[in-house]
């Protein structure tokens, strides 16, 4: 918002109340609702304008759009997203005035490593494996599978810098969120190590087209992504390591500089409405933070042992929250990529010789 209001000044653009025209007006009622994935369920947001008035731009990140994340009123993203928001000034502590509905969102999602006065807590979701034992005969049950050699080159990992460097960590039965120098530079080394196995560093949209096409057998993959993968190819098992996992959350926050105020809080209490939290978690797949909400989800979703796995016990989960070691990650993840690339491009550059 603070480059739209800087291109208004600059162009001398502004103008009292009273001269505003019906276009101007339809403009200021309209909250820009900026996403890093589809998980609103946009009936809300219609329902949402009818009951107010108020008209929601909903922007969903790598759909062409040209509007970036801090040009939005109000922000839906994982804590990796809130945090860089936040360290730039770009999210607004939350008002306690203007946003009531707390006592909805269960205590145990209130603590996210440092970010509980910026951030909402809406969706879960819990990290581990999808494979397809249908192409193998080794039984997947934890993280260090993921560098056995049976699987070179059917491997794919995340593409998430902080993702990523929890799997290091985790294959080495370590803190996910370890701060340690030693720890970390040893889940690097792991990384490394097993680059060599891996066919994909790629996101979960991508997963799909590589299992659809018989060249992924194994994959690191959240319990969302896998409802819906494995709904289109039930070969496909999903299994939580017996090491353990980790939770990763999405949350709104609202923009530092946002000129609507109000009717950005408006939306965002009516989307953490129990009603609402539930209707999102069906639609994106995630798992709601909600015990209220939960007990408005159909039978189906609430016994679905990928979304709610061993709901008495989660909260011995750890939430991902670790974000210090960022830069580190980044490095580390462009390295491997970087490698994969050359050894790609290295096996092409070999089949074109030999044609």
């Amino acid at each position: 918002m603070k480059r739209l209001l800087s291109l208004f000044l600059a162009a001398g653009l502004l103008v009292s109340a009273c001269a505003l025209t019906d276009e101007d007006m339809r403009f200021s009622r309209t909250v820009i609702l900026y996403s890093q994935g589809d998980y609103i369920d946009t009936d809300i947001l219609s329902e949402f304008t009818l009951e107010t008035g108020i008209e929601v731009k909903y922007v969903v990140a790598g759909d062409g759009n040209d509007i970036a994340p801090d040009e939005c009123d109000l922000l839906l993203g994982d804590l990796d997203c809130v945090s860089l928001l936040a360290d730039a000034g770009c999210i607004q502590a939350l008002d306690a005035e203007q946003f009531s509905p707390w006592g909805t969102i269960d205590a145990q999602w209130l603590e996210l490593g440092g970010l509980e006065a910026y951030a909402v807590p809406c969706l879960w979701t819990t990290m581990g494996l999808v494979y397809d034992p249908t192409r193998t005969e080794l039984r997947v049950t934890q993280w260090a599978d993921l560098a056995d050699a049976a699987f070179a080159g059917q491997v794919l990992m995340p593409a998430d810098a902080g993702q990523l460097t929890a799997v290091g960590l985790a294959a080495l039965e370590l803190d996910v969120n370890s701060q340690s120098a030693g720890e970390l530079a040893a889940a690097g080394l792991w990384l490394e190590g097993q680059s060599s196995l891996v066919l994909d560093y790629c996101d979960e949209g991508d997963m799909a087209d590589w299992f659809r096409s018989g060249d992924a057998v194994l994959a690191v993959c959240p319990a969302s992504a896998a409802i819906e993968l494995m709904a289109e190819l039930p070969e496909l098992s999903f299994v939580i390591p017996s090491g353990g996992s980790w939770q990763s959350v999405l949350c709104y926050a609202v923009a530092a500089d946002t000129e609507k105020v109000d009717a950005t809080y408006a939306l965002l209490n009516y989307l953490c409405e129990a009603e609402n939290l539930a209707k999102n978690a069906a639609y994106s797949g995630w798992s709601v933070t909600s015990s209220r909400a939960y007990s408005l989800l159909s039978p189906s979703w609430r016994s679905n042992p990928l979304a709610y796995p061993e709901l008495d016990g989660i909260a011995e989960t750890p939430l991902l929250t670790a974000r210090d070691s960022r830069t580190q990650s980044f490095a580390l993840l462009d390295t491997l990529v970087n490698f994969r690339r050359t050894v790609l491009n290295a096996s092409t550059a070999g089949m074109e010789n030999a044609w």
